[in-house]
């Protein structure tokens, strides 16, 4: 894949669109792409076609790869695939099955490409208050700090098995499965189409043996829930669920934990435009189940969360603020928008060099007496 992608001469900073599965293509369409020192970005087939062919036109492509089944592409994508300089192109059953004279050709040497940590990764999308996706562009600095620090802080292990349960086109995907291979783990994938079903989401689980799950509230209470009167499926080897997403409640936390009580809960915090996990908080296990939200915690290694007031200055214990994410491991901003990119990634006080910047998130949160952060909805009323 890679060696197909250089050699159309693709490479540092260009993008590779993904029209992805969930299956083993997906990764290795990831790898295939930062191997050949370009970046991804994933098109969720289950997203409208006229929302992915936005996305395609704000991120400009040079290269696509396809993933998908069967089927053709909806007329959204196909015209605006029409519309973008696409020099490489790739389908992954093709490669499985009889691959075309263009990948027979290719040498199996892997392409002579040094990348850098603020080279372009991976290429997201966020609506925001507008509803038009914004493509946001993520470097290898985030990802590889983050996975270095959740390795570390959780132990987890080259033995862990990782689900992959996110959504295609969200950056927590990524933890997901590169995430899992940066440790030497595996990462697991349901069968496609069947998470919907009343207890398959609990019975896969356990019948992968999943130790690590990274989830949203509504995916776990998903996974509780089972068919009417059928005894619930247990899952003795997950030991980690680390949510993020939306607002985590104690009693998902007291409903999943029914079926894997000896799993440690773990409450993320970030956006799309703030890589990955920027704060965090371990729920502790006597946690109430009419409990207030889960806090979203402090920040993890090399980040502060501060809740700034309307004045600009850090909010006292119990002010309503705005959350700001300082930290060297930001994404670059917004692609092709530098007024965007300028209004929420703004220069830290007194930064320690050029790296050092804050993102304002838009949401709202309070100081706890012990210098965590519990969110407080948000400013534009999302």
């Amino acid at each position: 894949m890679a060696r197909h992608l250089a050699d159309a001469g693709i490479g540092r900073d260009d993008i590779v669109a993904v029209h992805a599965e969930r299956n083993a293509g997906l990764a290795w369409a990831m790898l295939g792409v930062l191997k050949a020192g370009a970046a991804f970005m994933l098109l969720d087939p289950a997203h409208p076609a006229a929302r992915s062919a936005q996305c395609l036109l704000q991120a400009r492509p040079r290269a696509r790869l396809r993933l998908d089944t069967g089927g053709g592409l909806p007329p959204a994508l196909e015209a605006a695939l029409r519309e973008l300089p696409i020099v490489a192109s790739a389908d992954w059953r093709a490669v499985r099955g009889s691959p075309q004279a263009a990948w027979r050709e290719c040498s199996a040497q892997p392409p002579d490409r040094a990348v850098a940590a603020v080279d372009l990764a991976y290429v997201a999308f966020t609506s925001g208050s507008t509803g038009e996706p914004k493509a946001i562009a993520g470097t290898h600095s985030p990802l590889t700090h983050f996975f270095e620090w959740h390795g570390r802080q959780w132990s987890l292990q080259p033995g862990d098995r990782f689900s992959v349960l996110s959504g295609l086109g969200h950056d927590p995907l990524l933890r997901d499965v590169l995430g899992a291979l940066w440790l030497g783990a595996s990462c697991w994938m349901p069968e496609s189409g069947r998470m919907g079903d009343p207890g398959y989401p609990a019975t896969w689980m356990s019948g992968a043996g999943i130790t690590v799950s990274h989830l949203t509230p509504a995916m776990a209470e998903l996974i509780a829930a089972r068919e009417t009167d059928s005894p619930p499926t247990v899952l003795p080897a997950l030991r980690h669920v680390f949510c993020g997403g939306e607002a985590l409640r104690a009693v998902t936390v007291d409903t999943l934990r029914r079926l894997a009580p000896a799993a440690q809960w773990v409450n993320y915090y970030g956006a799309t435009e703030t890589p990955q996990a920027m704060g965090w908080h371990a729920v502790a296990p006597s946690l109430a189940a009419d409990a207030l939200p889960v806090p979203i915690g402090r920040g993890i290694d090399d980040v502060q969360l501060l809740v700034l007031n309307e004045s600009g200055q850090l909010a006292g214990i119990g002010e309503l603020g705005e959350i700001h994410v300082r930290t060297p491991y930001l994404a670059r901003g917004y692609l092709h928008d530098a007024a965007e990119t300028g209004r929420r990634f703004v220069p830290a006080p007194q930064p320690c060099d050029a790296r050092d910047r804050m993102y304002r998130t838009g949401d709202l949160g309070r100081y706890r007496p012990d210098g965590e952060v519990d969110h407080a909805g948000r400013r534009d009323g999302q």
